[in-house]
């Protein structure tokens, strides 16, 4: 299962998704992610563009399918629910205290 946190130091020292959630002065906000490798140069950003729920399902999948450990969230108004890939059992969000 794919560990999902906003903390790096949660995810050690392995690879991982980067995954942002940018927020433009205008339009909706969207999601972009690269692959973060401490043993080779990160992978530059993907489908900067598209929905946020979309490009997080794209990220995860990516991650699942390459055996990427985890994903680092950054999202700086920290808006976007992950809740539903939680109940689904699709990532194991390990900020989650509820």
């Amino acid at each position: 299962m794919i560990r999902v946190t906003r903390d790096r130091a949660k995810l050690g020292g392995d690879r991982y998704i980067f995954f942002r959630v940018c927020y433009p002065s205008e339009g909706k906000p969207f999601g972009a992610y690269s692959v973060h490798d401490p043993e080779k140069r990160s992978d530059g950003i993907k489908t900067p563009s598209l929905p946020i729920e979309q490009v997080f399902e794209e990220a995860r999948w990516f991650a699942k399918s390459n055996s990427i450990p985890g994903i680092l969230i950054d999202d700086p108004k920290q808006q976007f629910d992950f809740k539903l890939w939680v109940q689904n059992g699709h990532i194991d969000y390990l900020d989650d205290h509820s």
